[in-house]
């Protein structure tokens, strides 16, 4: 049902654009080249804007993560609650800083 529909909408879309340029005949399989180029060019332009989102958002996501873990390691450290679980959880916080920054420039 999908591929009758999509085959559909795109009948309709050379369609129209064969009648809006008066193409004749010969110049039917170039104004079928652009269409298709047209619509892979708008895939590959919302691709892209969703990869540069996600990325952004992971990105975020790290930071929150690392910030959340040593601030909690300061604090179970800074309280001596849990000196030795603090002091690994502010060492974990400091690495997953550098690899996230590093990924970050990387990614940018």
């Amino acid at each position: 049902m999908a591929i009758k529909s999509l085959h559909l909408i795109f009948s309709i879309f050379i369609a129209s654009t064969l009648i809006l340029e008066n193409v004749v005949a010969s110049d039917v399989a170039n104004v079928t080249r652009n269409a298709v180029d047209s619509i892979f060019k708008v895939m590959e332009i919302g691709v892209f804007y969703l990869i540069t989102k996600l990325t952004s958002f992971i990105l975020t996501l790290m930071r929150i993560t690392y910030f959340v873990v040593g601030l909690i390691g300061v604090l179970l450290w800074g309280s001596g609650f849990s000196g030795y679980r603090g002091r690994n959880m502010i060492v974990s916080a400091i690495i997953m800083a550098v690899i996230s920054e590093v990924a970050a420039t990387i990614l940018h």
